[in-house]
């Protein structure tokens, strides 16, 4: 049985535990988030540098198109898989200990691909930097959530995932830079030290305990049975959320991957003009965005209870017209406006739906259940559309024939797809919310 619903509406106040709402977060927690925020901008830094020197890796090792979105794939597959057995590691031990052993491992592969020669070596530190940086995201996620309250929790979300953009941007500045100036090995060298520093600092940093933030102490405690939980697809705002991601997340990675050398290609950019530009675009719409995501979805939540949904609903059905719009442009500057608007609006789900996900499931889980969403949005999202784009760029005219500029166009198609189908989710989520709590009370 699940709790009465008003339409549109979370259950009464007195059927939600009680919260530490208007209690201002501790010390330790704000300087745990600001240790996860240095992380999450190496975190994007790390991964954005390779598609910056893409045209640098192309020449001096000799790769075509379709074996450069390889190289994309093999950290977003290793990426995906590992991400679910790290998110089960995540709710049973330390997570500052599981997110300080990543970010030590994914700052060393990085250094280690400036010493690759060969696109196997590279394809293998490629993958090795996915199991570094899988261990982090679902670990960092419930650990805000355990951190800070939860009617302020989208936004935290947006403030954290704000590193984000500002990642994509040292990335691809820093990448297409230095590996202008001083080669693409430099790059590499350059954003995978300072990690190490970082992993130091969160391995002795303090720890929420689960639940906490809801008053749910007692109940993160209890074991799930499920180690993995796949029995959390059978959520349905859950499933919808993520089938959401699923091409919200093509679009992200086939873009992230491939804009640097459309702009390169496209409007004749040098490989440093390019990254700049490229990462700015990431910062001004993407930061602009993932903000105001998480801001709108906890503005709205008292009067719309999937408002943690249709936001990013609403904002990714936008950003596809404005993706399609940006491939029609007539020049550089209205391809610049109509992206940066088109990545504040595909930014608007980062926040809200990582809120989403800690709403309606158990706080014992809330690490496995972003660890499952990252396993199959990035399995079947991006984890396949840099090599998808490049293949298909390759078959239709290649990078002297305007192959580009046509595969893309998969872009916004998948984008709207996402916002249809977040739009049919919104509907589950208050009784989704209900049904948590009402288990938790049951078995309390």
């Amino acid at each position: 049985m699940v709790l009465p619903v008003e339409a549109g509406r979370y259950p009464a106040a007195a059927s939600e535990p009680p919260t530490a709402g208007a209690a201002k977060p501790s010390k330790d927690n704000r300087r745990l988030f600001g240790i996860l925020f240095g992380i999450n901008t190496l975190n994007y830094a790390d991964r954005w540098t390779l598609p910056a020197v893409a045209p640098l890796l192309a020449v001096s090792i000799g790769l075509n198109d379709t074996q450069l979105g390889l190289l994309g794939t093999a950290f977003l597959l290793i990426y995906a898989i590992t991400a679910l057995p790290l998110g089960a590691l995540a709710d049973r031990l330390p997570r500052t200990k599981i997110v300080g052993g990543g970010v030590a491992l994914w700052s060393v592969a990085t250094a280690v691909t400036a010493l690759c020669s060969t696109f196997n070596q590279l394809f293998a530190v490629r993958a090795l930097l996915g199991i570094g940086e899988a261990s982090y995201f679902p670990a960092s996620n419930s650990m805000l959530a355990d951190a800070f309250p939860r009617e302020r929790r989208a936004r935290v979300m947006a403030w954290w995932g704000a590193a984000l953009p500002v990642g994509v941007f040292l990335g691809y500045a820093s990448g297409g830079l230095i590996g202008q100036h001083f080669g693409w090995r430099a790059a590499f060298l350059v954003v995978g030290i300072p990690g190490l520093i970082l992993a130091a600092l969160v391995w002795r940093a303090h720890e929420p305990q689960r639940g906490e933030s809801e008053g749910l102490l007692a109940e993160a405690k209890r074991s799930t049975g499920d180690p993995f939980a796949f029995h959390l697809l059978r959520i349905p705002t859950v499933s919808f959320a993520i089938a959401a991601q699923v091409f919200a997340n093509f679009v992200l990675g086939g873009l992230g991957f491939w804009l640097p050398t459309y702009l390169g290609r496209h409007y004749h950019l040098s490989t440093g003009s390019a990254g700049v530009i490229a990462g700015a675009l990431f910062v001004v719409g993407g930061g602009c965005g993932t903000v105001a995501g998480g801001y709108l979805a906890d503005h709205l939540l008292p009067r719309q209870a999937a408002a943690r949904l249709l936001v990013p609903a609403l904002g990714l059905v936008a950003s596809g017209v404005a993706i399609g719009g940006g491939l029609l442009a007539p020049s550089l500057p209205f391809f610049l406006v109509i992206y940066t608007l088109a990545g504040a609006l595909i930014s608007l789900q980062s926040a809200p739906l990582s809120a989403l996900f800690q709403d309606v499931v158990a706080p014992a889980v809330r690490a496995r259940v972003i660890a499952l969403s990252l396993l199959i949005a990035h399995l079947f999202g991006d984890a396949f559309s840099p090599s998808v784009i490049g293949s298909a760029s390759d078959h239709l005219g290649g990078a002297t024939g305007g192959g580009l500029d046509r595969a893309l166009w998969l872009m916004p198609v998948a984008a709207i797809i996402a916002g249809v189908i977040a739009l049919l989710g919104c509907r589950y989520v208050a009784a989704d919310r209900a049904r948590m709590l009402e288990h938790l009370a049951q078995e309390g």
